[in-house]
């Protein structure tokens, strides 16, 4: 029996890289993933890859530091599945240089992606 037979799960930050790699493993356990990145295009490869195998997925593009579009995500998610079960929070950026030369707008764009993003997946609507 596959571990993660039945399940449904998002995995950001899925069109490449270790997300790649997670929505991947997950497919080939039996895991229906919903792959959540910026780039439709290769979202739709890793789908296509995954469907090969016999594998269900579906992609959904998605900028994390955007509250809206991960409201939107974790909707459309429950509205095609009925429920989300695994949140593999994988998107992140780097900064791209020393901190000492780092502007104030690239944090903001670090943080908004690495921290803010994950919070908006994790904390429900309700509370905000």
């Amino acid at each position: 029996m596959k571990r993660l037979n039945g399940k449904i799960s998002i995995v950001t930050g899925s069109s490449s890289g270790i997300g790649k790699a997670i929505a991947l493993k997950f497919a080939t356990e039996g895991c229906r993933v919903v792959l959540a990145a910026r780039r439709q295009q290769l979202c739709d490869q890793v789908v296509a890859q995954i469907r090969e195998q016999g594998g269900e997925a579906i992609a959904i593009p998605t900028d994390i530091s955007d509250e809206s579009q991960v409201g939107r995500l974790i909707a459309e998610t429950r509205g095609q599945f009925g429920r989300l079960d695994i949140l593999v929070n994988n998107a992140g950026i780097g900064g791209g240089g020393r901190i000492v030369e780092t502007s104030t707008e690239a944090f903001d764009r670090v943080m908004n992606t690495n921290l803010r993003g994950t919070f908006f997946a994790v904390v429900p609507d309700s509370v905000r």
